[in-house]
């Protein structure tokens, strides 16, 4: 590999690194954090469920719902198990501390977001042992 290759493959593995681990840590940790906090310590309240929709074709389906705490309006988005028809209520979980932190099934959330972090940390050890090696590459010539 020529030596501006190898310059331009360690600025690479090393931006895709940083970004990895900026989105492990600045994303992913906090959101499970929260999910925790709303499968252990969530109030419940009836929502209006206002939309029902699919992000890709598969069968995954997500609701759309808007609720009230204290007078205050939040809107909300989350997995959608079905069983509840299109419209009208249901019943969603949110974190006192945060209600605009909610969802329909805090536990399905936590082992979402638990799946996201782990995916990412998996993502990020390969980046980094991929630009490990890059860097002893480099240095052998």
């Amino acid at each position: 590999m020529a030596p501006r290759n190898k310059h331009s493959a360690l600025v690479l593995l090393s931006l895709m690194a940083l970004i990895g681990l900026g989105v492990l840590f600045g994303v992913a940790l906090p959101d499970y954090r929260k999910a925790i906090q709303l499968s252990e310590s969530s109030q419940s309240t009836q929502a209006i469920l206002t939309g029902v929709y699919s992000k890709s074709k598969g069968n995954r389906r997500y609701a759309r719902y808007t609720f009230t705490v204290n007078g205050q309006s939040y809107d909300g988005q989350s997995d959608y198990g079905g069983g509840f028809g299109d419209s009208g209520n249901i019943t969603i979980y949110y974190l006192p501390t945060d209600p605009s932190y909610s969802a329909i099934n805090p536990e399905g959330k936590k082992k979402g977001t638990l799946f996201a972090l782990a995916f990412l940390g998996v993502w990020n050890a390969a980046i980094c042992s991929v630009f490990g090696y890059t860097i002893l590459r480099f240095r052998r010539g």
